[in-house]
């Protein structure tokens, strides 16, 4: 359900929320200027300097982690070692981890982190450990193993771990426990990013919240969830009958710390209304008439408080489902940055685009993103970083 705002006051010095509006690494946010902003020499080579020394920092060394899995969230303690070290600074990650003799989930990095194997002799239910030299693995279970892992960490409480994790592969978004960010943090990184002189020095800051090596838009957004953790400019609505757009959809709160809004049919699709080999099935029947709006269950009141909504669908018979239309239809966006995404086998998202543009007024909207069903969190990163928003 959409969150209420609050601390309206704070919000005239939150801005640049929107993930991507600074694409470039901090380097090059200094160096290829903006440097009109910087109204001094000096304070544009301390901008320079700094950027250098925090294209990428590091993660607290006595920063705990949080797993996030089906909408439940645990707390790890880390080791005190380079392996931990290592993982955590790859953090924030989303991994799709594999099921393994129904006591693990499993996941083969694509880079190698440091190692010191031993003999463990039992596994605890909530260990994190590394297996060979990338591979985490979260075990559930308790049990003796003659097996040799690297201890990364334990979650504390185990209290409904296994249920979260299920008996199948799951998604695990690891995190960096959050940071106690101020308002002059949130200015600090605003005017990092607008090229301008900063009040203070930045060169031990952690504000690479979202661990892809360089300080961005959005970045600013995450620190700006943490401090005001109820409010959010950003929403992202979806519809999704199969769950391949809402696999999509959960990468990008994950990513952006956005709301999320699920477009629900009044009347839900069965199996049988989207068998498109029936002419007469109910997905044809509305696709082949224009003027179709199915009535959608518990529609939100407003989304006046949101100024950027990325909207998922899937592709059905090369365009947005009609839901899709009853939502726009129903919604102010004439003042809105609408981002459509979708998911489909081969079909592209260009047609529904036309579609969305021609339908109803919408202040800016950028290009989408098609995503086929095995992208991953990853994939919808990079597109997020492509992004350049107003």
């Amino acid at each position: 359900m959409i969150k209420l705002r609050f601390l309206a006051a704070a919000a005239s010095i939150l801005m640049l929320s929107a993930c991507g509006s600074f694409a470039e690494t901090a380097s090059s946010a200094a160096a290829q200027s903006d440097t009109s902003a910087v109204s001094a020499p000096e304070a544009q080579t301390q901008i320079q300097t700094e950027a250098k020394a925090n294209s990428a920092p590091s993660v607290r060394e006595d920063s705990d982690m949080e797993l996030t899995v089906n909408g439940k969230s645990f707390t790890a303690v880390p080791e005190e070692n380079d392996t931990a070290a290592a993982f955590r600074a790859l953090l924030p990650r989303t991994l799709d981890m594999s099921e393994l003799n129904g006591n693990e989930k499993y996941f083969y990095l694509d880079t190698a982190l440091p190692s010191a194997p031993e003999k463990v002799g039992h596994i605890n239910a909530g260990d994190i450990m590394l297996y060979g030299s990338s591979c985490i693995v979260v075990f559930y279970e308790s049990f003796d193993t003659p097996y040799s892992y690297t201890k990364i960490g334990q979650i504390a409480d185990t209290a409904g771990l296994a249920e979260a994790l299920g008996t199948g592969n799951v998604t695990v978004s690891f995190q960096a426990a959050a940071s106690e960010y101020t308002l002059q943090d949130v200015t600090n990184l605003r005017d990092f990013l607008l090229g301008a002189p900063t009040a203070e020095s930045l060169g031990n800051r952690q504000y690479d919240l979202d661990g892809n090596g360089r300080w961005n838009a959005c970045d600013l957004t995450l620190m700006k969830r943490q401090l005001l953790p109820e409010k959010s400019d950003i929403l992202v609505a979806y519809f999704s009958r199969t769950g391949n757009t809402e696999k999509i959809a959960q990468y990008l709160i994950d990513l952006t710390g956005a709301d999320s809004y699920v477009i629900e049919a009044a009347v839900p699709y069965t199996d049988a209304d989207i068998h498109y080999q029936d002419d007469t099935c109910r997905a044809n029947m509305e696709q082949n008439d224009k003027a179709a709006r199915p009535e959608i269950a518990d529609p939100p009141a407003s989304v006046g408080s949101y100024d950027v909504i990325f909207l998922g669908y899937p592709i059905w018979w090369g365009e947005e489902p009609r839901i899709i239309d009853t939502f726009l239809e129903g919604y102010d966006f004439s003042e809105k940055t609408v981002i459509p995404f979708c998911t489909s086998g081969s079909s592209g998202i260009s047609a529904s685009e036309k579609n969305i543009a021609a339908l109803v007024p919408i202040g800016n909207q950028p290009a989408g993103r098609r995503f086929p069903a095995g992208a991953a969190a990853e994939d919808v990163r990079a597109w997020l970083d492509t992004l350049a928003l107003s």
